[in-house]
């Protein structure tokens, strides 16, 4: 995800959501969760539109992903090596 300022995203992900943040610099945060594979990477970029960036998916079995943006998403799906 893109967010403009820091102090929203941990408000929502720390706060609200119980996220424990498990990377924290000036330019992202990255938040899991206790027994979930599920991590969520935020790029702060207070010049940038906020939002979706890309759900990246890890796995040793192939899994078929749509090729191109998912409009009810509004973001795309990326494989990265596991």
């Amino acid at each position: 995800m893109r967010v403009s300022a820091a102090e929203r995203a941990r408000e929502q992900w720390e706060g609200i959501l119980q996220g424990e943040c498990a990377s924290r610099d000036e330019r992202r945060l990255v938040y899991r969760w206790p027994d979930s594979p599920m991590a969520l990477a935020i790029d702060i970029d207070p010049s940038a539109s906020e939002g979706p960036i890309a759900i990246e998916l890890a796995s040793s079995r192939s899994v078929a992903l749509p090729a191109g943006p998912v409009r009810e998403l509004g973001t795309t799906f990326r494989r990265i090596p596991s």
